[in-house]
């Protein structure tokens, strides 16, 4: 068993968009609804690790972390003021405490 520490942090580079034709029109309509850091996610955990080594040399991890933080960032004020992403609206961030498992083969 190990001590480990985890540190996980995603987001996107380029602007997402959502594009909708109004009935009658002959143009698309698009709505920004993603940016970046427009959702980022920052994730940190500590906790044990198992780990075993077969004799045909694979390996297994089991990862329990019961303390885990999760952070969600919104940067754009636009997406942040209606809440997008599970922020309060007008907020950037969003923070969650848990527990989280992990395996791997």
């Amino acid at each position: 068993m190990y001590l480990t520490t985890q540190l996980d942090a995603r987001t996107q580079l380029l602007t997402g968009y959502q594009y909708s034709r109004p009935s009658g029109s002959e143009v698309d309509v698009r709505k920004k609804i993603s940016d970046l850091l427009s959702p980022g996610y920052l994730q940190s955990s500590t906790g044990l690790n198992l780990r075993k080594t077969y004799e045909n040399k694979s390996r297994l991890s089991i990862i329990l972390s019961p303390f885990t933080g999760r952070f969600t960032i919104v940067m754009n004020d636009s997406l942040s003021s209606v809440g997008a992403f599970g922020v309060m609206p007008g907020e950037n961030v969003r923070a969650e405490a848990g527990m989280s498992l992990a395996t791997s083969v």
